[in-house]
């Protein structure tokens, strides 16, 4: 009996440890700054909407991870765009996470995530870069079986080829909470304030969602978002699957 209980505990402790382990549109925009297991893979899947007006944008996602070490993971993702000026645009990333502070009870961990971005499709140009700052504090449980977590994204791009009226540098802040409601459930919010790449105008936009372990290696996230400011979409929608092998 007592070794029964004992890998009860166990597979409680990863599956609430997995759904912590925050990836963007997973359900939110909001990263954590811990890598994936190490030696694991994941698929992700997510399909992103703004409402917009006459601007409404779909986004695609495929995403592919792999845990090298403890402390670093790779990353290669495609982002499909679709709607009215962006119908078979899109673009390819390679970059991974690195954690530059391990954990501890005590002090944040800081994490550096960037990405090379790779155009593809209509209207797509130049080799852009961006990285991601990524703090995270655990303020209820241990880093390594946290309950609550506060984290704090800063995320700068670099616009290589930009066209007449955009920006060079776009600047985008996320801070946000994530909180395992049960083993196998996280619930996450977070605002958002990014830079858009046309200039003078800056979107604001809270989201929240849910982070689910489906058992098997599955895991969905399924995520609403309202606009804060005139230039923000109306509201946001996402839904994600991911895989872990």
């Amino acid at each position: 009996m007592k070794k029964i209980l004992l890998l009860v505990i166990i597979y409680s402790q990863y599956s609430f440890a997995d759904v912590m382990n925050l990836n963007e549109f997973m359900p939110t925009r909001l990263e954590d700054a811990s890598p994936m297991k190490e030696k694991t893979t994941s698929f992700q899947y997510s399909s992103f909407f703004e409402e917009h007006g006459p601007e409404d944008r779909h986004v695609h996602r495929p995403n592919l991870r792999y845990g090298v070490t403890e402390q670093l993971q790779l990353d290669a993702m495609a982002t499909l765009f679709s709607g009215v000026d962006e119908e078979q645009s899109g673009e390819i990333d390679i970059g991974g996470l690195y954690q530059i502070s391990r954990s501890n009870n005590w002090v944040p961990i800081f994490a550096i995530n960037p990405l090379f971005t790779f155009p593809t499709g209509k209207g797509s140009k130049g080799e852009d870069f961006q990285y991601k700052i990524i703090m995270s504090s655990t303020i209820k449980g241990t880093p390594d079986a946290p309950v609550t977590q506060v984290h704090l994204n800063v995320n700068h791009s670099y616009n290589d080829e930009r066209k007449f009226q955009e920006r060079l540098h776009q600047l985008a802040y996320a801070i946000g909470f994530a909180h395992r409601l049960s083993p196998n459930t996280a619930l996450i919010a977070d605002i958002i304030r990014e830079e858009e790449t046309t200039k003078n105008e800056t979107t604001d936009v809270l989201e929240i969602g849910i982070h689910q372990s489906l058992g098997g290696g599955f895991q969905t996230g399924i995520g609403i978002g309202a606009g804060l400011s005139k230039e923000s979409p109306s509201w946001t929608g996402v839904l994600g699957l991911e895989k872990q092998f």
